[in-house]
């Protein structure tokens, strides 16, 4: 075999790189996607160790060379491991990421935040030139949280196919570190329609929060809090990180109605003594009673008129020397990054009247309704949220 000599006066032209990185990365999450769609991930595990190529495309009637192909490509996405025997031969086993996070038959997962970006997130893309012209409309993210959005975010009647169907509308209330049924030759995977939107949105929010969950839990100290309230806490993902962190602490998840209904099917067994979850309109009905409201990835949605109303009566509903607990990804000062939050931005003018901020934009508005105090902690890696918080003056 020859080796390639590498001679750093040969390559293409160093500023096309940023392009190919931009078109390569849909090409990443389709890839990931239809790998879930295949429920291929949940059938590696299946094998209890590292498994050929062969053994999985003979079992789920795949080509072989589609199958070993594909398989090098998660490898390389380091989405799986790719091992050789002492005797060469090769076997394939799930990274530590996908095992933790792309398994359907655990939770929390990022099933979801995959496919939700596929058929939700991308599509609403698609209105970029019409906003341009026309700015920001809030009824896409409106119909999102109802669970109502076609496809199509521009309304096609035509634009009526189902989204992909591999998220367990049904997980199991904690991690099951056991590997599906082998008998099962089928993707562990349940049809999504379109009344399980909700479910399917409300799954890649708590994704989405799992990650930095624990972060989150650890970045202040809520010791002095007796009770909390999550104001729109979806799954109730940190509510339940916060009742394990702080045992003392009462928490109450206040979510819509359809919501809250989703959330008591999902609640973590170890979890139920410790916090309710309860149906509601923030906007309409009377708040919990609390010490501590925590918002978590609420406040983006809103034109400041609503954000208005909502942090009135989050400061006229905390007793004085109450805290207010914000978690929202914040934009650097320049307002040009960092990604995952200037990204955010736009997608936030695609689909409602509400945006990002900056730390100092965050601490003027707080101050405005009274709060002081206002402390920031950044929570790092690739994630959609830091932490604020801000104190009720005595």
């Amino acid at each position: 075999m020859g080796d390639f000599d590498i001679d750093n006066n040969l390559g293409s032209d160093p500023a096309s790189d940023i392009i190919q990185d931009i078109i390569s990365g849909a090409r990443r999450l389709k890839i990931v996607c239809e790998t879930l769609e295949a429920g291929l991930f949940d059938e590696i595990e299946t094998f209890r160790g590292p498994v050929s190529s062969a053994d999985v495309a003979t079992k789920c009637h795949f080509s072989l060379d589609v199958t070993e192909r594909l398989f090098n490509t998660l490898v390389c996405l380091k989405l799986l491991e790719k091992i050789t025997s002492t005797d060469g031969d090769v076997g394939y086993k799930n990274s530590t990421a996908t095992t933790r996070y792309l398994l359907c038959s655990k939770r929390p997962s990022m099933i979801a935040c995959c496919l939700s970006e596929a058929a939700m997130v991308l599509p609403a893309l698609d209105n970029l030139a019409a906003v341009l012209k026309g700015g920001t409309s809030e009824t896409i993210a409106q119909q999102m949280v109802k669970g109502e959005q076609n496809n199509n975010t521009k309304g096609s009647d035509n634009a009526n196919a189902n989204p992909p169907n591999t998220v367990n509308t049904n997980p199991p209330n904690t991690a099951n570190t056991n590997p599906p049924n082998t008998a099962n030759a089928n993707p562990p995977s349940t049809m999504i329609t379109n009344n399980d939107k909700q479910m399917m949105f409300m799954l890649a929010m708590e994704g989405m929060a799992a990650t930095c969950a624990p972060a989150i839990a650890r970045a202040f100290d809520l010791s002095g809090n007796k009770t909390a309230a999550d104001l729109g806490g979806a799954s109730g993902c940190i509510a339940f990180e916060l009742s394990r962190t702080y045992p003392n602490m009462c928490l109450t998840v206040f979510e819509l109605p359809h919501v809250a209904k989703l959330a008591k099917k999902l609640q973590p067994e170890d979890t139920r003594n410790k916090v309710q979850i309860v149906g509601g309109d923030f906007f309409k009905d009377s708040l919990p009673p609390a010490d501590l409201y925590i918002i978590a990835h609420v406040i983006h949605n809103w034109d400041i008129e609503k954000t208005d109303i909502l942090l009135s009566k989050v400061y006229r509903g905390l007793p004085p020397g109450g805290s207010l607990l914000l978690l929202e990804k914040t934009l650097n000062e320049d307002k040009d990054g960092p990604w995952p939050c200037i990204s955010m931005d736009v997608v936030m003018a695609m689909i409602s009247k509400g945006r990002e901020r900056t730390p100092s934009e965050y601490q003027k508005l707080l101050k405005k309704h009274g709060f002081s105090n206002t402390q920031f902690k950044s929570i790092e890696g690739c994630n959609y949220y830091d932490a604020i918080l801000a104190k009720k003056p005595f």
